[in-house]
C-alpha cells in the first residue's frame, strides 16, 4: 500500500537518527571536556590572585617609611614559583586589578588606582615582573628555587626603590625603602623555598 512506510526508507530515516543522537552526545561530551580543562587551567589561577588579595592584612606599617612590612611579596614569588612564568603573572595581575577596581587588597587593606603612582607603586608593579621571573627561572632550572626567589625578591626592590626616588632621595630611598626589609626578607625567602619543596610533594 502507498501508506505503508518502505522498510528502505524507515531504516535510514532511523539511521539519520542515531547519527544526530550520537553527534549531539559527542558535542556535549567534547564541551563539558573543554569546560573542566579550562577549570583545570585557570582554577588556580584565580584562587592565587584571591589568596594574596586576602592577604593584605599581614602587614605591619613603619612609622618612618611609606612601604610597610608586607607578606604579599613573598606570597607572589611562591606561587609564581608553583604555577610557572605565565600563570604566576597573570595571577599577579589579577591582585593588581583588584586593587584598581576599589578592593582592600593593598597591604594593610588599602585600595585604588592611585597607589600605583604613590610611593608604593613601583613594588606593586614590580611583583608581576618578579612574578614572571621568578617563574621563568624556575620552568628552566627547578633546583634553583632559593635564588630564583631572591632574584624576584631584588626585581621588587629596583622597581620599588625607582618610583620612590621620585619621591625621595638616593639615600632615603635605600635607608627606607630598601635597608629595612633586606634582613626579614632573606629569612621569608629561606622559610618559603622550604615550603616550595613540601608543596611540590603533593602538587
Amino acid at each position: 500500500m502507498q501508506n505503508e512506510l518502505n522498510p528502505k526508507k524507515h531504516f535510514c530515516l532511523y539511521e539519520r537518527a542515531s547519527r544526530k543522537k550520537c553527534f549531539t552526545a559527542h558535542t556535549v561530551q567534547r564541551n563539558t571536556h573543554s569546560i573542566d580543562s579550562l577549570l583545570n587551567l585557570w582554577a588556580p589561577v584565580l584562587l592565587v590572585s584571591l589568596v594574596i588579595g586576602m592577604s593584605s592584612p599581614l602587614a605591619i606599617p613603619l612609622p618612618f617609611s611609606p612601604i610597610p612590612i608586607a607578606l604579599q611579596p613573598h606570597l607572589v614569588l611562591i606561587f609564581a614559583a608553583l604555577l610557572g612564568s605565565k600563570k604566576g603573572c597573570i595571577a599577579t595581575a589579577g591582585f593588581l586589578l583588584q586593587g584598581i577596581l576599589g578592593l582592600p587588597v593593598f597591604a594593610c587593606g588599602s585600595t585604588g588606582l592611585i597607589h600605583l603612582f604613590g610611593p608604593r607603586g613601583g613594588y606593586l608593579i614590580g611583583y608581576v615582573i618578579a612574578a614572571f621571573i621568578t617563574g621563568w627561572i624556575i620552568e628552566k632550572k627547578e633546583n634553583k628555587v632559593f635564588y630564583a626567589l631572591v632574584i624576584g625578591n631584588i626585581i621588587i626592590y629596583l622597581c620599588g626603590g625607582l618610583q620612590l626616588f621620585s619621591f625621595l632621595s638616593l639615600q632615603q630611598v635605600f635607608y627606607i625603602g630598601i635597608l629595612p626589609f633586606l634582613l626579614g626578607d632573606f629569612v621569608k625567602i629561606i622559610f618559603f623555598t622550604k615550603i616550595y619543596y613540601f608543596l611540590k610533594k603533593y602538587i
